[in-house]
């Protein structure tokens, strides 16, 4: 417990909201701040993907995205996390993970947000497929976390016990 202590603000506030369990209870500004790092770190991928579609996107579906919509999309992310982001800080709430937040909206404006320019590029290039994680990430975080914050399925415990649910360990 002693290198925790030892580390700045954010991580030690990102390693405890990562451990705990149970229902998020209104009033204490973790449904916001879960809103701002996912948003934020949803969106810095995005900017990501529009600056490099040739390696972070699928070929075969790249052609069919509606880009416009998606610029629109991501404009509205990357306002919904930096709008909440800047409230919980002049609220004082959550300051730290709520600042993590701002940064990585911040970061994902200075490289573009979304009016990267995307241009022409290879056709047979390897690729990574980002687009489908950002999909897939965002889908079943929004419902897993919603159904293990509304119906826990242990109590919660303290942030130093083994992570995991105690079904997933095969050994001590």
């Amino acid at each position: 417990m002693e290198v925790i202590r030892s580390v700045p603000t954010a991580v030690r506030d990102t390693h405890r909201l990562l451990c705990s369990s149970g229902e998020l209870k209104p009033g204490r500004a973790m449904i916001t701040t879960f809103m701002t790092l996912g948003l934020g770190t949803l969106s810095l991928l995005a900017v990501l993907a529009f600056h490099y579609p040739q390696y972070l996107t699928t070929p075969d579906i790249r052609q069919k995205y509606p880009v416009e919509l998606l610029r629109y999309v991501l404009f509205g992310a990357l306002l919904v996390a930096g709008v909440l982001s800047v409230v919980n800080l002049v609220r004082r709430r959550r300051r730290s993970l709520n600042a993590l937040a701002l940064g990585l909206v911040a970061v994902a404006v200075a490289w573009g947000g979304s009016a990267v320019p995307v241009g022409d590029f290879p056709k047979h290039t390897p690729y990574i497929g980002l687009d489908w994680f950002i999909i897939d990430l965002l889908l079943s975080g929004l419902i897993f976390v919603a159904i293990e914050k509304a119906v826990p399925w242990t109590r919660p415990r303290p942030c130093s016990a083994a992570p995991g649910r105690p079904i997933w360990r095969t050994s001590r």
